[in-house]
């Protein structure tokens, strides 16, 4: 049978306390080494996902500047068309094409715009030359 002594006592709590002591302390480091690994890992997963974000947004945008482009060229193909068809070469290969009689206009049918102010220097010069056509 083993009797506790007040020296037996001691000697078995220091013993304990030295155990559990050093066990806690690598247990702390232990649970700060993995906190530090969780939050490297956490800060790889982010820098992942908005590097992906950031590649799906460049592929849009990048598609968006295509089709800008392309329809750039359509306006600028469709301007060249419409120049084309006011030209007076075509205005006038319709005219003899569908047989269309153009006579002058009636003097009635004839508008002269005059301004009711007198012109300044500023203004257009095509105007000055209209009023002097009376």
């Amino acid at each position: 049978m083993r009797i506790n002594t007040p020296q037996n006592i001691y000697k078995h709590s220091e013993k304990e306390k030295k155990n559990t002591g050093s066990m806690g302390y690598g247990l702390v480091i232990l649970a700060m080494f993995i906190f530090m690994c969780l939050v490297i890992f956490c800060a790889f997963n982010y820098k992942i996902s908005i590097t992906e974000k950031l590649n799906e947004t460049s592929k849009i945008c990048n598609k968006i500047k295509k089709e800008i482009t392309l329809r750039k060229k359509e306006i600028d193909c469709l301007k060249i068309e419409k120049e084309e068809l006011s030209s007076w070469k075509h205005i006038s290969r319709k005219i003899a094409q569908f047989n269309i009689k153009l006579r002058p206009a009636d003097h009635d049918q004839i508008i002269i715009f005059r301004p009711k102010e007198p012109i300044s220097e500023h203004h257009d010069t095509s105007i000055a030359m209209l009023s002097s056509n009376k």
